[in-house]
């Protein structure tokens, strides 16, 4: 808590210390901001585009190859350039986090499909009525996808 109060009060952080502090805080931090917004960051009316769009290629025994990395990627693209803009900048934000994470997983082990885990009901959710198990594994896959395509082709 004593680290959740140096975020929430000016200078919200800025030059803090992490001595002391480890990976798991930092993701802990981001987590109860995450959930401390009125919805998630990808909004609730912009899910089904997402999950149409991104399912076909977000199984996670699907390899993709070049040409459907490339198609993937515009179509993830297109969906988030579609997104409010403070939505997209904090998706790409955290997005990015993730995939730091998830390139350090032999140290720490959060893959990009636990870090999807963890964070999906935050980042993609749809309305309550359409969120069953089924769903929140969809919603988990394609995020795992798009933490993958940041370090390939989303954001570069």
């Amino acid at each position: 808590m004593h680290l959740q109060s140096l975020f929430d009060t000016y200078p919200y952080g800025k030059g803090h210390s992490w001595t002391g502090y480890t990976v798991y805080d930092a993701a802990g931090l981001m987590l109860r901001f995450l959930k401390s917004l009125p919805e998630p960051v990808i909004p609730p009316e912009y899910y089904q585009g997402f999950r149409v769009t991104l399912e076909p290629f977000a199984s996670p025994d699907f390899e993709l190859d070049e040409e459907q990395e490339k198609e993937c990627a515009s179509r993830a693209q297109a969906l988030c350039v579609a997104l409010p803009m403070l939505n997209r900048a904090l998706l790409f934000y955290v997005l990015d986090l993730m995939d730091v994470f998830s390139s350090h997983s032999a140290a720490n082990g959060m893959t990009a499909e636990r870090l999807a885990a963890t964070f999906q009901p935050s980042l993609l959710s749809g309305p309550p009525s359409v969120m069953d198990p089924e769903e929140h594994s969809v919603a988990v896959e394609i995020i795992a996808l798009l933490v993958r395509l940041v370090t390939r082709t989303l954001f570069s």
